[in-house]
């Protein structure tokens, strides 16, 4: 009666959905060995099944879509955030169902984003501090480092550190 009850009550984030089905279905499986044969355990462990694929299935769609939204930002700091987002969603469509290819893939493809949104900004941290020595070698050093960042033209950050380069290359 408490499994159903809580089944009825379900709410919350999807990631408490998650953790009150996963509840639910240790109660289940604990009852289960007292009546192996109840119908009404049956029937309910294939609802709490059911929700589970379902909450699976808006997990894989929302890590999607967050990771559909990377491509869309402009700034490194939003893309590393909806990086993060897609992964922890990812991570708990994997936790739910460790064999599904889908939730696999793109725990794989957020992570990848994350490394790679991660590099660009220690990459842009790094040429603006050899921009700041102000020595010919390091800011020809920057300048190529950040001609290989052009992908992140719309990032703001970058932005100030090529005008600043741009503005030390006009001075000298």
């Amino acid at each position: 009666d408490s499994a159903s009850v809580e089944l009825n009550m379900l709410s919350g984030s999807l990631q408490e959905q998650v953790t009150q089905l996963q509840s639910i279905r240790t109660k289940l499986a604990r009852v289960r060995q007292l009546l192996p044969t109840s119908q009404r355990l049956g029937d309910m462990q294939r609802q709490v099944d059911t929700r589970l694929q379902g909450v699976k299935s808006q997990l894989n769609d929302q890590a999607r879509a967050a990771l559909d939204r990377i491509r869309n930002a402009t700034s490194i700091d939003d893309r590393l955030i909806l990086a993060s987002d897609a992964l922890k969603l990812a991570e708990a469509a994997v936790e739910l169902d460790p064999g599904d290819n889908n939730a696999s893939s793109i725990v794989m493809e957020a992570r990848a984003e994350s490394g790679k949104m991660q590099r660009a900004k220690q990459t842009i941290e790094r040429a603006s501090s050899l921009i700041a020595q102000n020595f010919d070698s390091d800011m020809e050093q920057a300048r190529t480092m950040l001609a290989d960042l052009a992908d992140h033209a719309q990032d703001d950050r970058y932005r100030v550190v090529v005008n600043d380069l741009f503005q030390r290359y006009l001075e000298r």
